[in-house]
């Protein structure tokens, strides 16, 4: 997925569904696959090495989903476990919503099993807007749901 605000939304969605209320943890999980793939950009500048541009590849992988968050984790002022646990959750939640776009060439999904690049091929990266009207569509549902719970419940 080739947007912030798709991955933005899914981290909500996430959240809201089991009730996190540091929803701002799983959306920085959301979009930390992210930070590291933007180095390609250096090349209109500067050299970059075939080895760098593999290692954010291998920035958005399962394995570095467990690592980088706990890098994260002691820069916030709160539970460390559930910290990582929501972290860990957005980056997943990242890399699981990109494995749904054809031609997905930015991270290596299966490794260290493999090395290759894993899509399920349904979205092409020019479809971005149709993951966000359904996601925003969802969000809001789930919002509004919970606020007809709410209501009833004080009844």
């Amino acid at each position: 997925m080739p947007d912030w605000i798709s991955h933005i939304l899914i981290g909500l969605i996430f959240a809201e569904i089991f009730s996190i209320r540091k929803k701002g943890l799983v959306v920085f999980g959301s979009l930390l696959p992210d930070f590291a793939v933007k180095v390609h950009l250096f090349g209109a500048f500067f050299h970059v090495s075939d080895k760098l541009a593999f290692v954010t590849q291998l920035y958005h992988s399962p394995v570095m989903g467990l690592i980088i968050p706990g890098l994260a984790v002691p820069f916030f002022r709160y539970d460390w476990k559930k910290t990582y646990l929501f972290i860990t959750s957005g980056f997943m939640l990242h890399l699981f919503a990109d494995s749904f776009t054809r031609l997905y060439h930015d991270g290596i999904l299966l490794y260290p099993f493999s090395y290759g690049y894993f899509s399920f091929g349904l979205l092409w990266p020019e479809q971005y807007w149709i993951v966000i009207i359904a996601s925003l569509a969802v969000y809001v549902l789930i919002k509004l749901a919970k606020f007809s719970i709410k209501k009833f419940d004080l009844q």
